[in-house]
């Protein structure tokens, strides 16, 4: 035990097991690394051979937008430098009917072999006039290479809505900018003791889903018995007359509130009594009632845009009214409108697109070399390397934890006398079980760190 005691307190010993802690924990992280990277590799489930072909396919995928890149934008073959890269490129929407060994089938083509489309790798790329093939600086080994960027399908554009109106013809608001209306997609406004009430436009159905909030319909129906009919209404005012016709076309399983054949004429009714939450409306269907538009003070339009009714045009897209009736309805479904009240339409993407259809022999017999450039030899390099270390890479990652575990083991011990065993003596003084694991046997602790 004298031994053992020196040995700990020894300088010699507490530096080794530094040593030891920072190199074991150097390999164990360098290793995990490694078996990370192999397992998403499939190192460990997959052959030699179908790891090669699935890097070499990667390989000529890049290679093969490089190529592409050349005949896009007509410039002479030969940015790929690589002898083992033998490649097609075929404008095509796809390969079917298509014959791979006839020389007039490709726009570029670096070989002259006879070939199956079994016995080959293909992909295809679309590409519009917008799109881009990018190369950083990289390889792979190091990643990077070739990127493709596509400019994306949505082209937003910025329209200048001059005027928000009140289709009376069809009871829906609308942007008018140009020569095209674009219904408002969300209509709330506060309709006094009977709520408030939102209306989401469906472009499908050309109608909004009603929702209503605050006072529940019941409420409301109850208070109408004390509400005074409105002045215009009982000075005889005529009431305009809803030109809507009964619904008939709504989807399946669809709730749709029936436009009345007569107008409402009745200005004590709320205009809501028949309706309910999570129904397909159109505004002119409340014409006549306290939810006549005519009636409404404030609206916020989309989330964005608060405004007096006494600032929305009325127009009427019937046929009847040619004016209004030259404007049409947009064909786009999505736009929004911003904070600063532009509307944004998204156009889509406006330029052709052209597919290129990419035909490469995968090679044979590439050699190894870590210096080299060609992307097919740095492939099967690492490729090399990685199988010959698949296990080695786990037995050190286990061994580098044992001596790394042993190491910090041997240093948490070393200090436990300058700060814990003062406490445990005189703590063992008054019992013969240890304060630590409560066990019986601390008599070898007691050996081991101190004499009592």
């Amino acid at each position: 035990m004298r031994k053992v005691k020196n040995l700990r307190g020894s300088t010699a010993a507490k530096i080794i097991a530094w040593i030891a802690l920072s190199a074991s924990a150097l390999c164990f992280v360098f290793s995990a690394v490694g078996v990370i990277f192999m397992f998403d590799e499939g190192i460990y489930r997959n052959s030699k051979d179908e790891t090669r072909k699935q890097w070499f396919e990667n390989v000529s995928y890049e290679y093969g937008l490089s190529a592409v890149d050349d005949v896009r934008r007509e410039q002479p073959a030969g940015s790929v430098e690589s002898k083992y890269f033998k490649y097609g490129i075929i404008k095509a929407d796809s390969l079917e009917g298509i014959d791979l060994n006839d020389e007039k089938s490709y726009v570029e083509r670096n070989f002259s072999d006879k070939i199956s489309l079994e016995d080959v790798y293909t992909n295809s790329v679309e590409l519009s006039d917008e799109d881009q093939i990018v190369y950083t600086n990289g390889n792979f080994l190091t990643g990077g290479g070739v990127q493709l960027m596509y400019s994306g399908d949505d082209s937003w554009v910025s329209v200048y809505a001059d005027r928000i109106c009140y289709d009376e013809a069809k009871g829906v608001f609308v942007y008018l900018a140009g020569n095209e209306y674009y219904p408002v997609q969300k209509v709330e406004t506060d309709i006094g003791r009977y709520g408030s009430a939102a209306f989401t436009y469906d472009a499908e159905k050309e109608m909004y889903l009603f929702e209503h909030a605050d006072e529940t319909l019941t409420d409301a129906a109850s208070a109408e018995s004390t509400e005074e009919p409105l002045s215009d209404a009982a000075d005889g005012d005529t009431v305009a007359e809803s030109t809507e016709e009964p619904l008939t076309d709504a989807a399946d399983g669809d709730t749709v509130a029936e436009s009345t054949e007569a107008p409402l004429t009745d200005v004590t009714d709320s205009g809501m009594d028949n309706i309910a939450n999570g129904e397909y409306v159109t505004l002119d269907m409340f014409d006549g009632t306290r939810m006549d538009v005519n009636h409404w003070g404030n609206v916020l339009l989309d989330g964005v845009r608060e405004i007096s009714m006494d600032e929305v045009d009325r127009v009427d897209s019937s046929e009847k009214n040619k004016e209004d009736a030259s404007v049409s309805y947009t064909t786009y479904e999505d736009y929004y409108l911003d904070s600063n009240y532009t509307l944004w339409v998204n156009m889509g993407n406006t330029s052709p697109k052209t597919t290129y259809q990419m035909v490469v022999i995968l090679p044979q017999n590439v050699g190894t070399d870590w210096n080299s450039t060609d992307w097919y030899v740095q492939a099967n390099t690492l490729l090399d390397f990685v199988y010959s270390m698949r296990y080695t890479a786990l037995v050190t990652m286990f061994v580098s934890f044992i001596i790394g575990a042993a190491a910090f083991v041997f240093l948490i011990i070393r200090a436990v006398p300058i700060f814990i065993l003062p406490v445990l003596a005189s703590t063992v003084s008054a019992s013969p079980y240890c304060p630590l694991c409560a066990s019986s046997a601390f008599f070898i602790c007691q050996k081991q760190f101190f004499s009592v």
